[in-house]
Formats: C-alpha cells, sequence, structure tokens
C-alpha cells in the first residue's frame, strides 16, 4: 500500500484518493473514497466531512477533528481508537479485528439491510436507524454514554454471553444465543426471546406491542413482570417463577393472552384482557381492575384475589370459572366480586373462601375437593335468577353454612308453601332475616301440615327448633317483606342424597297427602322425583299462590320445582314410604322461579264422590289455562276404588264468549260422569280440593230425570240425595257441570263511553276507560247479585288493590255516568 507524505490540501474544496493507499494526515476541507480499493486512516486528520464508498481501514489511533459528518459504507478497525467531534455514519459491514473505541462523537448505522455490530467496540455514543442491526455479542459502552436505536426496524441481541438488554425505546427486539436479561422499563412494539430470558428484577413492558416468548422464560422470586400488549406464549416459551413472582397484565387497550403452556402466576390489573385459547394459571391469580374474557376457558390451580372494580365475561354453565388443583387448598378472597358461573374440580384439597363468596348463577362441584364454607358461601337469588348448586359429582362436599336465598315474586301479601333448602334452619332465624312468622298476640303465620290432622299451627317453642332440609310448611308472606325486595335468606348446611319419610292414615284427613319440600339449592325434575317414590301414584301438586289454585305435574311429565317449593305428595296405599333424594334429581337450571314450573300447566282440581257406605272414587281434573276455547281437561285416576270416576263426552257444559263476526253464542259441552253400580240412590258427597280453579258456576245434573240436582254446600263438600229410579242404574245418571257464562265485550254496549279491560282479569287488576269528563261512579255485584264493592272512580281508571280481584268469579260492574248506567260482566281468575 502506498504511503503518502505531508502535505496541505486546506485551499482546495476537496480532495479524492483513489487505490489502496494510506490516507495522509492533513487539514481537508472534504475527502472522497470512490473506488474499490481499501483506504487506510491513522491519525490526526482535520477534515470537514468524509463521503466514502470505498472500505475504509482504521489503524490505532484515529482522529477526526470537526463537526460534519463521515459516511463510511465498509470499515474495518482493528484495536482502533476513535474519535470525533461530528457524526461517524457506517452503511455496510463492519469487521473489527480486536478491542476498538469511539470515544467521542457519535456514531449512527444507517443500513437498510443487516448490519452486525462486532464484539469488541466501545461506543461512547450510538445510534441505530434503518434496517435490522445485530450485535454479535454484549455492547460495550464508555462511562456517561448514550444509546439510541428507536429509529431501528429490528435489533438483534445475540453472542454467547449473557448481559443486560438496555433500558430503552425500541420497534423489534429479537433475543438469541445465549441467555438475556431484562430489568426496569422498556418500550418495545415487539418482543421475541428465542433465548432465555431472565428477568433479575422488577420489569415493565411498556406500550400496546407484542411480547413473544419462544423460549424459556425465568421471572425471579419476588420480581414482578409488567407487560401492557399481548403476549403468546409458544410450546417452547416454559415460564419459571420463583416464589410470590407475578407476571401483571396492564395495558389500557385490549390485551391477548396466547398461552400454549400454563402460565405460573398472574395479576389482571389493565382494562381488557381476552384468554385466545383455554389457559391454565398454576399459582395464584390476582384480579385487581378490569374486564376478562374467558370464553376460551381458564382454570386457577391456585389462590384467587379479586379486587373492586373488576369483570368477568363469557362464561357459561358449560364454561365457567374453573377452580382446579391437584391436592393442595385453595383461597379464594372476592371483596364483594359476584360470581355467575363457578366450577371447583379439584382431585383433592379445600377450597376455602376468605370472605363472602356470591355466586349468581351455579356453583358447581366436580371433583372430589371440599368446599369449606365457613358460613361465606351465598346463592343469590332474584326476581330474573335463582343461583344453585347443580348436581355434585366426583365425590366433592361442601361443609360449613350455606346462605340461600330465594326470591318471592309476588306485589302483594300471600299464603304459599315454603320449603328449607337447607338442613339447620330455624323458624326463628328466618324472622331475624325479616321474614315475619308470627306477630305479638296474633295467630302465626306458619303452619305445618301433619297427614292425620291437617294444618297445625307453630306454637312458640317451635320458633327457635332447627329444621331439617326439605321441612315444608304453609306460610303468609307479609307485603312489608315484598316491599323489601321479597328475598328470603335460609342458613344451613346442604345435604346430598337422603330420604325424608311418608305417612298414610286411613282415619285422617286428606289420607295419604304429604307435604314435602325440595332439601336442594337447586331445581327437582319432577319426572326424576316421582321414580324416587315409593307406595306413590308419582303426582306432584304445588300451590300455585299468585293464582290460587293448584299445579299438578302428572307421571311421566316433567318440570322444574324450584329451590324452596314446597309440594304434596300422595301416598297411596301402606301406610308409610319414602321420598328418596338424591343428587342426580337436580335440575341444572337457574330460571326456575319459587311457584312456578317449567311446563305450562294448568288449574287443578281433585273431585272426589262418597257413597253414605263409605265407597269412595276420586280423580284430578285439570282445565286448559285461562281464555283458552276449547276447555281441556285430563284425568289422572286413584287405582283400587270403589266407585267409577270417568270422563265422557257429553255433559259438561261450557259456554265462550259471544263471537264477534256471528253475534252469537257458541256452546261446547265437555262431560264428567259418576258411574257407581249398585250404588244407584242415597245420600252422597261431593268433595272438591279447591272449587276455585273451575272457570266457572258449578251445576250437579241428574242425566236420568234431565233435572238439576239440588244440593247443599257444607264445609266438607256439596251434600246431595238421588232417589230410586226404575231403570237409574245406567252408567250416566249422575253428572257435573261446570258452567260460564258469556261475558260481554265493549262492541255489545249500546254506547261506548266506557271500556273496561283486561276481560278476564288474571292479575288483580283492571281499567276503566273514560270518555267524559263526568264522575263515574262504580258498584260491584257478585254473580248472586250481592253488592261486594263500590267506590268513586280515580282519574287513571285502574282498579286494583279490591279484594275481590283476587277471588275467582263472575262480577258485574254498573259504571254510572250521569244518568246513564251501564254494566260490564267481568270474569276474574
Amino acid at each position: 500500500m502506498e504511503v503518502l507524505g505531508d502535505f496541505d490540501a486546506s485551499s482546495a474544496s476537496s480532495v479524492e484518493f483513489q487505490g489502496a493507499l494510506t490516507i495522509p494526515e492533513g487539514n481537508y476541507p472534504q475527502l472522497n473514497f470512490n473506488d474499490v480499493a481499501v483506504k487506510t486512516m491513522a491519525g490526526v486528520y482535520d477534515v470537514a466531512g468524509i463521503t466514502s464508498s470505498s472500505p475504509v481501514s482504521f489503524g490505532a489511533s484515529t482522529t477526526l477533528n470537526g463537526e460534519g459528518e463521515y459516511r463510511f459504507t465498509d470499515v474495518t478497525t482493528d484495536k482502533s481508537a476513535l474519535g470525533t467531534d461530528g457524526v461517524v455514519y457506517i452503511d455496510g459491514v463492519w469487521t473489527n479485528e480486536g478491542n476498538s473505541s469511539f470515544s467521542t462523537g457519535e456514531v449512527t448505522l444507517s443500513g437498510t439491510a443487516l448490519q452486525q455490530i462486532p464484539k469488541g467496540v466501545t461506543f461512547k455514543n450510538l445510534i441505530l436507524s434503518g434496517g435490522v442491526k445485530e450485535f454479535l455479542d454484549e455492547p460495550e459502552f464508555a462511562t456517561g454514554y448514550s444509546f439510541d436505536p428507536s429509529a431501528c426496524s429490528e435489533v438483534i441481541f445475540g453472542g454467547n454471553s449473557i448481559y443486560e438488554i438496555p433500558q430503552l425505546t425500541y420497534n423489534k427486539v429479537t433475543l438469541q444465543g445465549d441467555a438475556k436479561e431484562m430489568k426496569g422499563t422498556y418500550t418495545v412494539a415487539e418482543l421475541t426471546n428465542n433465548s432465555v430470558l431472565q428477568f433479575e428484577d422488577d420489569t415493565y413492558l411498556k406500550g400496546a406491542g407484542v411480547t413473544n416468548f419462544n423460549a424459556e422464560v425465568v421471572l425471579k422470586a419476588s420480581r414482578s413482570l409488567s407487560i401492557e400488549g399481548d403476549l403468546n406464549v409458544s410450546a417452547l416459551g416454559v415460564i419459571t417463577a420463583g416464589r410470590d413472582s407475578k407476571l401483571i397484565f396492564s395495558g389500557t387497550q385490549t390485551q391477548v393472552l396466547n398461552a400454549a403452556l400454563n402460565i405460573p402466576c398472574m395479576e389482571m390489573a389493565g382494562t381488557n384482557l381476552t384468554f385466545f385459547q383455554n389457559t391454565t394459571i398454576e399459582d395464584e391469580l390476582v384480579f385487581s381492575s378490569g374486564t376478562m374474557d374467558i370464553s376460551q376457558g381458564l382454570t386457577v390451580n391456585g389462590d384467587v384475589i379479586v379486587n373492586g372494580g373488576a369483570s368477568i365475561t363469557g362464561t357459561s354453565s358449560s364454561n365457567p370459572f374453573v377452580l382446579g388443583g391437584s391436592t393442595q387448598n385453595q383461597d379464594i378472597t372476592s371483596n364483594g366480586f359476584v360470581w355467575d358461573y363457578l366450577r371447583v374440580n379439584k382431585t383433592g384439597g379445600n377450597l376455602n373462601p376468605q370472605d363472602e363468596l356470591q355466586i349468581s348463577k351455579e356453583l358447581q362441584i366436580v371433583g372430589s375437593g371440599t368446599v369449606v364454607s365457613g358460613g361465606n358461601v351465598t346463592l343469590i337469588a332474584t326476581a330474573s335468577s335463582q343461583a344453585i348448586i347443580p348436581e355434585i359429582t366426583g365425590g366433592g362436599s361442601i361443609t360449613g353454612n350455606v346462605n340461600v336465598q330465594v326470591h318471592y315474586p309476588f306485589s302483594e301479601g300471600f299464603w304459599t308453601h315454603i320449603a328449607m333448602p337447607v338442613d339447620g334452619n330455624s323458624y326463628q332465624a328466618m324472622h331475624d332475616k325479616g321474614f315475619t312468622v308470627w306477630t305479638d298476640g296474633a295467630v302465626p303465620s306458619i303452619y305445618t301440615y301433619e297427614e292425620g290432622n291437617d294444618w297445625v299451627p307453630i306454637d312458640a317453642s317451635d320458633r327457635g327448633v332447627s329444621q331439617s332440609a326439605g321441612h315444608a310448611f304453609n306460610a303468609w308472606v307479609y307485603e312489608q317483606f315484598l316491599l323489601d325486595g321479597g328475598t328470603l335468606e335460609h342458613t344451613g348446611n346442604v345435604v346430598g342424597d337422603f330420604s325424608l319419610p311418608l305417612q298414610r292414615t286411613a282415619d285422617g284427613n286428606a289420607p295419604g297427602f304429604n307435604l314435602v319440600g325440595n332439601p336442594y339449592p337447586a331445581p327437582l325434575s319432577a319426572l326424576a322425583l316421582a321414580n324416587g317414590i315409593t307406595n306413590s301414584n308419582g303426582v306432584v301438586q304445588i300451590f300455585d299462590s299468585r293464582n290460587d289454585r293448584y299445579e299438578v305435574i302428572n307421571v311421566g311429565e316433567d318440570a322444574n320445582i324450584a329451590v324452596g317449593q314446597a309440594f304434596f305428595i300422595e301416598l297411596t296405599s301402606g301406610t308409610s314410604g319414602a321420598i328418596n333424594f338424591t343428587e342426580s334429581m337436580k335440575a341444572n337450571a337457574n330460571d326456575a322461579s319459587i311457584m312456578k314450573v317449567k311446563n305450562d300447566l294448568q288449574a287443578l282440581a281433585t273431585f272426589k264422590i262418597e257413597s253414605a257406605s263409605g265407597k269412595m272414587d276420586k280423580a284430578y281434573f285439570r282445565f286448559a289455562n285461562a281464555g283458552v276455547d276449547p276447555v281441556h281437561y285430563k284425568a289422572t285416576k286413584n287405582f283400587g276404588s270403589s266407585l267409577n270416576l270417568a270422563f265422557v263426552q257429553d255433559s259438561l257444559k261450557y259456554v265462550v264468549q259471544v263471537d264477534e263476526e256471528l253475534e252469537e253464542e257458541v256452546e261446547k259441552e265437555y262431560p264428567l260422569w259418576i258411574s257407581y253400580g249398585s250404588e244407584s240412590a242415597g245420600q252422597f258427597t261431593l268433595k272438591l280440593d279447591y272449587e276455585l280453579s273451575f272457570p266457572g258456576e258449578l251445576q250437579l245434573w241428574d242425566k236420568f230425570t234431565e233435572e238439576f240436582i239440588s244440593f247443599e254446600k257444607l264445609k266438607e263438600g256439596y251434600a246431595f240425595a238421588l232417589t230410586e229410579e226404575e231403570g237409574s242404574a245406567a252408567a250416566d245418571r249422575f253428572a257435573l257441570r261446570i258452567y260460564r257464562e258469556k261475558v260481554v265485550t265493549d262492541n255489545q254496549l249500546p254506547l261506548d263511553l266506557v271500556k273496561v279491560f283486561p276481560n278476564p282479569v288474571t292479575d288483580g287488576a283492571l281499567k276503566i276507560e273514560l270518555k267524559t269528563s263526568e264522575e263515574v261512579s262504580i258498584m260491584v255485584v257478585d254473580a248472586t247479585g250481592q253488592k261486594v264493592d263500590g267506590f268513586t272512580l280515580n282519574s287513571s281508571g285502574i282498579i286494583k288493590n279490591r279484594s275481590w280481584l283476587n277471588k275467582a268469579g263472575l262480577y258485574i260492574i254498573r259504571s254510572k255516568v250521569g244518568s246513564q248506567i251501564y254494566s260490564h260482566k267481568i270474569l276474574v281468575r
């Protein structure tokens, strides 16, 4: 290589060197190297700028005096010490043969192609821009250095040494080679580790970027990693976490966790987090804020702590929030959070609620673990939903007191049949929670039912007695309780499989009828229940206090018997029997309301006819819902009866409304008759369990004489007599008719000043629309003509809270406007 002597080029505008040579020290305005030959620089150069497309090799000590730009393509350093007050740009390949340094000035790597930064170079000021830059080993910086990689598309930190990644702002960072360390705060659009990544201290990855764990990640003990963006964990991205370490999601936008492997521990402290696939958290989950979407599934095997303001979406009965784990114990702290679907699926150990564990939908127990309630588990009931504990499987259990709420969807006081859904509750405990069961000096508002003695009021000694699950009683629901929310909370132990006895006293009242209750904090399948009863016809009767009648669930039908619901079961033979309740009888439904059943069941009445000689027969008769035409009925026979009660097609008369187009009355007859064999004459008593179930007037009819039969209405039923008539042993001698009179509609009124609706009345209220400014006086009479009410209509026209509106029957409303009187026939159901 040619070496030039000293010369002065300060007066030239620029100097260009060609060929392989050593550039002499000196004073230059501008240096240009444009050929392919290597140029060597060493020493001191007073130069305003350099532009080189030639390879340049720097010697042991090179100083570029000036504040200009020194642009190189490919450079070689060999134990070089470079200094400048300007900026050195390197756009090509950098080769370093020994330990070199840029002690002053600024070095910018700005190439668009991959540029590798060789090991052994110490920087005072380093800027990366343009395309991908790769550190072949640990970056080395002088004291007080500056490093800015923010304008670079990607920085690769490689090499076979373990070193810490500088805490800076990056577009994309890739880690490869030997283990790398991070700690402190980073702003990075995308971070990918293809080598072991160790978080030695608390680390914060800021920005809405993406972090990809493609190799082992080590989170040191008591340290946290906070991520503001998305996190992808591949099948190789094993996360090893030390004790009390934590992975925190803290973004202000929606974050996505896509984890192919289990996450050791986690805290949700951001705004929104979506789990991209079914995810398992092996250790503690702290849920501090925001919303988690777990529609793809989430299982936590460690403790769970939820703080205020948190919410969870994407859960359902088939995709609940799962508490898993093997035999270790888990604590759950909710801080007022309400869980909808929560599943305990442990292979052992306990789940220990540290405060109130509120459930709004389902608490599922499907593994062999135990929920230790300690009085902290509460099943919430509202007007639209009932929290339940569905069938417990896998040998699991729940111990300690559980609070089971039951909501009563009434608008005013009613008698209703109630069941204890837990073991160990008492009337006193109910009273203390706002459900009044007696008033001082008054008749008690709770009655139990004794099969041999009918309804029996409780006395003072009964108040504090702990009752068993399934204990049933009749109670008056006070209006104040309804105004206070109408939710009763039962506290006690949850039972599993067990039996309740049934009895039948031949000389008792209503022999064989037993009032029992749903013993579980979950609805019962009536069909499954019927299969668990011995010596019974399997018919379930539920008193519907809102409609003042019984509902029946016949053999072969199914319905959901609500939480806290009591019902009648009839023992039809023998003196004793049992209901064998099992977990499998539970119906997995949280929408079964008290006094309601799943099917569209109709009104029930029980006919019982008894002769003077003691022969008796009975059947259940069920009408369609109000307003349905024609009347449908269904009979359930009690086998072995002495008389033969049956249903035929010609003698039960039911008259529907006037057809508005034909303006004529349409009559339909539906029969009910009794064939009583040799009992063709004598004294009979017809007993009805609930007369108000009938949609009309009751009539007794002698089909042989074709005359109405006079009867005496006694407390025990309708007493009547039949005389001996020649040839009167025919099967259709006796008939019962239910006659519903024509209901007058508005288009039949002479004038249309007053409109009354609805008709029939089914919800205890009706409205009269006024087309006059005059005062309207109202008088109400029943079907016999007896006055039952009178008042002046208010300005709203709404009539409610009147006793007759809650008593089934036919009424005539007479509205007087001025001197004109109009009559409206109203049917109340």
